[in-house]
């Protein structure tokens, strides 16, 4: 199981954040389909804190 803590909106650059870069080549492609989708709910989180 993989969760995310989003803890402060301060002017965060979602593309800056180590957390939400695209899996290294280790894992399968399942798995790395998955991060792929859960860092895009992340960013999305991210792009609009008031809907959350």
């Amino acid at each position: 199981m993989v969760g995310r803590v989003i803890v402060s909106w301060l002017e965060l650059d979602s593309d800056a954040q180590p957390a939400l870069q695209s899996p290294a080549d280790g894992p399968p492609d399942a798995a790395k389909r998955e991060l792929e989708e859960f860092n895009e709910r992340t960013r999305a989180a991210l792009d609009y804190p008031d809907e959350h």
